[in-house]
Formats: C-alpha cells, sequence, structure tokens
C-alpha cells in the first residue's frame, strides 16, 4: 500500500489556547481536520455565551485560510448557572460542556470540587447536567480524581480506573439520557467499561499519544518532561488494549488528539505542565497506529472521520485527505512568536535526531 486516502478527519478534542499560541497552533488543526472541538480550560475560563462565541471568532480568524468549522465547550464550575447553560446550548455557543476535576489537569482550579454533586439531585452541578441532556448536547468528562471519597490521595496511575469503578456508573444512573464522551481513554479498565456499556449516549476519544507510547517512554534514559502528559500513559498492557479498541470498528470509539501545546520553559522545570502536542502530524501519529496493527482499511476512516462526527450528530465530511507512505520524522521546534525561546516541542521531535519519532506516512 503507497497511499490511503479518507474523508477528512474530525478532531472531538483540541486544545487551541490563547493569543500567539494560538495564532501558530490552530491552523495546524484546521490543515488536516475539517472541524474540531475546542476545549475551554483558557485564563479566564470559557463559560458564558458570549465567551464561547468570542472564543469561536478567534478560532476563525486565525484559520480563514482553511475549510474549517471549530465548535466550542463550556466549562462547568460549582457556580454554573444551569438556566444560562441550557440556553446558550439551544442558541448554539457551544456544542457541550467540559468537567475537570478540580486540580487534576491544566487550567483546572475553576472545576468542580466534589464529582458527586454531578449525580446528587438539587445541586446546581446535577441540574446543569439536566440542561445538557434537555438540549441534546454532550457532556465531556475528563475521567480522574485525585481523591477517592475518602479523602484518600489516588495513585496517578489509578486515577481513571477508580473513576470508572466509582464515577461513571453513578453518573449514567442519575441521567440516563445524557450523552457523555469519556476523554483521552488511557486504561484497560475504562476500555473494557466502553466494551460492555458504550453505545449512542456514551462513547470515548483517544490520543495518539496513548496509542504510540507507554510509560517506558517517559523514564527511558532519564524522566522526559516532553512525554508527560494528564492522564498520563500507562503500561504496555494498557497501550495494547487501547490499540485494540481503536481498530475494533466500534462506532462509539473516535479521535480526540488532546493535542496540548506548552511552551518549552514549562516542560522542562520543576512541576512540568501535562500535555503533548500533536497537532503538526496527528493524522500521521494516528496511521501509525493503525499500521502497527495492519487495520489502515475501513477501521481507518471510521475511527478518524465517521464516529466522531455521528456521535456529536454532525455530518461526517465528504471531502477527502490523502496519507501516502513517506518515512519522515519530526526535526524541528514549533517557534510560535518572534522571541526565538517561545518555542513548543511538537510529538515526536528531539534534537538529537537518534531520538526522533520515526513515521511512515505524510498527509497531502
Amino acid at each position: 500500500m503507497t497511499s490511503i486516502r479518507i474523508r477528512r478527519p474530525f478532531d472531538t478534542h483540541v486544545h487551541g489556547r490563547q493569543g500567539k499560541l494560538l495564532s501558530t497552533i490552530a491552523p495546524m488543526t484546521a490543515a488536516q481536520f475539517w472541524g474540531a472541538i475546542f476545549e475551554p480550560n483558557l485564563v479566564p475560563p470559557v463559560i458564558t455565551a458570549d465567551d464561547g462565541n468570542q472564543y469561536r471568532e478567534q478560532i476563525q480568524i486565525v484559520c480563514r485560510a482553511y475549510d474549517f468549522v471549530p465548535f466550542v465547550l463550556s466549562y462547568l464550575t460549582d457556580t454554573v448557572n444551569p438556566d444560562e447553560l441550557g440556553r446558550a446550548l439551544a442558541d448554539g455557543a457551544f456544542i457541550g460542556t467540559k468537567f475537570y476535576p478540580r486540580g487534576a489537569t491544566t487550567n483546572s482550579e475553576n472545576g468542580v470540587q466534589d464529582v458527586q454533586t454531578l449525580y446528587t439531585p438539587g445541586c446546581p452541578q446535577f441540574d446543569a447536567l439536566c440542561a445538557i441532556a434537555a438540549n441534546g448536547a454532550i457532556l465531556q468528562l475528563h475521567c480522574e480524581l485525585n481523591y477517592d471519597f475518602n479523602g484518600n490521595e489516588l495513585d496517578p496511575y489509578r486515577k481513571e480506573a477508580y473513576f470508572f469503578a466509582e464515577v461513571l456508573p453513578r453518573l449514567i444512573d442519575a441521567h440516563p439520557d445524557l450523552k457523555i464522551s469519556c476523554e483521552h481513554l488511557t486504561c484497560s479498565e475504562g476500555a473494557v467499561f466502553l466494551r460492555e456499556n458504550g453505545g449512542p449516549r456514551l462513547g470515548c476519544s483517544i490520543t495518539p499519544h496513548h496509542l504510540l507510547y507507554d510509560r517506558r517512554d517517559m523514564f527511558r534514559g532519564g524522566l522526559r518532561p516532553h512525554v508527560f502528559c494528564l492522564p498520563v500513559v500507562k503500561a504496555e498492557e494498557h497501550n495494547r488494549e487501547l490499540l485494540d479498541l481503536v481498530t475494533s470498528g466500534l462506532p462509539f470509539v473516535y479521535a480526540g488528539t488532546d493535542s496540548a501545546p506548552h511552551d518549552r520553559r514549562k516542560k522542562e522545570c520543576d512541576c512540568c505542565s501535562g500535555g503533548l502536542f500533536s497537532a503538526h502530524a496527528a493524522v500521521e501519529f494516528y496511521a501509525e497506529s493503525f499500521d502497527r496493527r495492519n487495520a489502515l482499511d475501513d477501521r481507518f476512516e471510521q475511527f478518524m472521520s465517521i464516529n466522531g462526527p455521528i456521535f456529536y450528530g454532525l455530518e461526517p465530511s465528504d471531502g477527502y485527505l490523502e496519507l501516502t507512505a513517506e518515512p519522515w520524522a519530526v526535526d524541528s521546534p514549533v517557534q510560535y512568536s518572534d522571541d526565538p525561546e517561545d518555542v513548543v516541542w511538537p510529538m515526536g521531535y528531539h534534537p538529537d535526531a537518534n531520538q526522533q519519532f520515526p513515521l511512515c506516512w505524510r498527509a497531502k
């Protein structure tokens, strides 16, 4: 096989950031995807309809060279007004709402403090989820907690498994009409839960870095901060389970890159930021993971281009993207301003060419 032609893909989860970073990296997503859902954890967060409309307009301006449609999520906070959220969803300001457990990831200080309010009647967070369901919108979940229900700090490698065991079943029972997307799935426990319970109202996105990396890559030769992400990459057996899931052809599993750029100075420091930037070659990374399973067939297009839009109530693209067999590697950082120090290390890059991530496919 020397080339692959698929419908233009859709990214259900991307971080566009703000300012100069947005101007530099959002067009990279627009160059490969016909549309994408942009996360709301900005500073300040995207909460009101005005916030959402303004952010979408900013994305449209910097991506005006492409035929590209951005969608925006609202940020679920403990001060949420369910009626205002319902009106914003009805008016099309947002395609859905994002739950962040407070303090669990980048810019999550405004997230929900007590996850139990999501499924406890009488709480405004519960009513907000009712408003999301009533408007046919999506609740995106960052499926982790820092502490269990007894106040014990959770192991970083067990946070997601705990969420799937203790939180998600309660949430589904309390909101049977709510459409839920479990974002950036990373663990085998979550993969099993989705296989058993996934469908039109429960789906999941999976990133390219959680398909291609396991935790050995973060520690090989020393600590690799540019491979550190949240949720953290897990052990090899979890990686295999995710590869099985994305190549299974299940309709509720879809691409969501969680491309999350951080300035190099925020990665190479004490208490570094978590996130991998993959928008520069997201389709190629996904193709690499499917190629490793000899699955570059209809399943690849289904995962990249069909499942995500349908789950979100959108029409898949009638345009096409072609990939050709072409060995290459990411050989330079991304500079996002005139200051030579303002750089992001993209996924796959390393200044030592021997440590760069080799790729076999190139999107045209």
